[in-house]
């Protein structure tokens, strides 16, 4: 641990990722409050929210290819440079047009856009700035950082609007931006070698598992998304909880998943393949056990926790096996196509789960959202449990260049 955080690079660059997740998790409570409370539907609700990841479905296809004609210290600074300028862009147009729709939809659609480019850049250039010897200890300490931003964002973005709005809240997010970009700028340097010297094929018996890891992402997606956030906003507007309980249940999801992350660190060397995976199934037994507490204001962040930690310890231990499944120079490809799922998923979930509240109502979808959940669980355990018994690990095939 102490040789990882002496290591500058990282270390920069892992504030610097903290501070993009902790900023990105201002904009789920402070849109979903903004819109219920100008508009009064969770169905416009779903769909704004959505609006943050459907950019998504058409930038991650191309976001490999992109991501290669830079370094990845160019990587980093540039993409928070544009981010820092889109912000401070909304921040003005929100103050001018006094949160008028089409300034929420424009905003979320360009946050959206630039935003997925640093969705697989933040897990390739990982490797580069912590180093093969230390990458899954870094993987480990990374999804924790994350968790943590997803604990603490819904807080402080809850508490700004308590006293403020949407604008006050994207303006902290903005100074964040810039602050970071400049720091990065300064400090971070890293080899901008980012061509491979041998072009790399992955060992067919590793496919399977990666195609899983890919679809399982997209179903827990689609399955937890847009019921936690659409879902449990539209429960409190209906039953005039005040914001506070809607950033605690957003904070408390982050908390978790960030315990969930430490626990994976500390139980890195753990070799029973049977407790590493079963979190998989308590997973969709803890989201059925939501519907029994939805009446009960102070029990659902609790049980929101214990989701949230079975989230971040399933999502540590499958990046962990990308790692070691796939080879360096093929991570941003895969992380795209990762990424291109969960986003297609999210979509689905938030614009659907807005839809389906009308018919289906908050307490039966909870029930329908815990079931699938719980099938994604088993299927993924089984098949955790058979890879790590096989020792699946990518046997790597150097060939020359142009031949591959």
């Amino acid at each position: 641990m102490k040789e990882l955080w002496k290591n500058i690079p990282f270390r920069v660059y892992f504030i610097m990722q903290f501070v993009l997740a902790l900023g990105g998790q201002f904009l789920p409570v402070a849109l979903s409050w903004t819109v219920l409370h100008q508009y009064h539907s969770s169905t416009l609700n779903g769909l704004v929210l959505s609006l943050l990841v459907v950019p998504r479905l058409i930038v991650l296809p191309f976001a490999s290819v992109i991501l290669r004609w830079f370094s990845p210290r160019q990587q980093v600074v540039g993409l928070f440079s544009a981010l820092a300028l889109i912000v401070t862009a909304w921040v003005i147009t929100l103050y001018l047009f006094h949160d008028a729709l089409w300034t929420l939809i424009a905003g979320a659609l360009l946050i959206g856009g630039v935003g997925a480019l640093s969705l697989p850049m933040s897990y390739s250039v990982l490797p580069v700035v912590a180093g093969d010897k230390q990458l899954e200890r870094a993987n480990a300490i990374y999804q924790v950082a994350i968790q943590a931003s997803m604990a603490l964002g819904p807080l402080v973005s809850a508490a700004i609007l308590l006293r403020a709005s949407l604008v006050e809240v994207l303006g902290v997010f903005a100074i964040l931006l810039i602050a970071s970009t400049i720091w990065g700028y300064l400090r971070i340097r890293v080899s901008s070698d980012t061509a491979a010297t041998f072009a790399f094929k992955l060992q067919v018996r590793a496919v399977g598992p990666v195609l899983w890891i890919v679809c399982a992402s997209a179903l827990i997606n689609l399955l937890l998304y847009g019921p936690l956030q659409v879902g449990l906003s539209s429960w409190i507007d209906l039953r005039h909880w005040p914001v506070s309980l809607l950033g605690a249940i957003f904070a408390a999801f982050g908390a978790g998943g960030a315990a969930g992350a430490t626990l994976q660190g500390i139980l890195l060397r753990l070799r029973s393949p049977i407790v590493t995976w079963s979190p998989a199934i308590l997973l969709g037994i803890g989201w059925l056990a939501l519907r029994q507490v939805l009446e009960t204001a102070w029990a659902i962040p609790l049980l929101v926790f214990a989701v949230g930690i079975m989230t971040g310890w399933i999502t540590t231990i499958m990046l962990r096996a990308i790692y070691r499944l796939v080879p360096a120079t093929a991570l941003t490809s895969v992380f795209s196509l990762i990424f291109f799922g969960s986003a297609l998923s999210q979509v689905i979930s938030l614009s659907g789960t807005g839809i389906m509240l009308s018919r289906l109502g908050i307490p039966q979808l909870m029930v329908t959202a815990g079931y699938g959940l719980l099938c994604v669980g088993i299927a993924s355990f089984i098949l955790g449990v058979t890879m790590e018994r096989r020792g699946a690990k990518p046997e790597i095939r150097e060939e020359e260049p142009g031949r591959a």
